[in-house]
């Protein structure tokens, strides 16, 4: 019972912390989710997963409770390319999911989508995986 109260607070926790980071720019642009040319992480997707691998610190407490799971996290990549609107679309565990936009947060600007030649705000959507060795 102790266990399950425990689960049951660190969830809360989690989901606290979760909507606490997400960072939100106020444009009133339309976003879409299928542009001419889709937004870039700069150096492409290699440079993506390098940044995933070296930037992802799998939770303490979700090794050693043997949590593996995929969060999928949705944001929007604005004309500028920063990234904004962080959250959760697909989640595996809070613990897994917190620390997915936690990362997601810390990506730096992207290579905007385009439309006609301009830049327009995109929805994208990161998987990242939690697998233990």
């Amino acid at each position: 019972m102790k266990k399950l109260f425990l689960i049951i607070i660190l969830a809360v926790i989690s989901f606290t912390t979760v909507g606490a980071q997400n960072k939100t720019v106020n444009n009133s642009g339309k976003v879409y989710e299928a542009p001419e040319v889709m937004p870039e992480y700069l150096g492409g997707m290699e440079k993506l997963m390098e940044f995933l691998r070296t930037s992802v610190k799998y939770p303490v407490q979700a090794q050693k409770s043997k949590i593996e799971g995929r969060s999928v996290i949705g944001f929007i990549v604005e004309e500028d390319g920063s990234i904004s609107n962080v959250s959760v679309t697909k989640g595996s565990h809070p613990l897994l999911d917190s620390e997915a936009i936690r990362v997601v947060n810390e990506m730096p600007k992207w290579k905007p989508g385009m439309i006609k030649g301009n830049p327009v705000r995109v929805k994208f959507n990161l998987p990242v995986y939690f697998k233990l060795n």
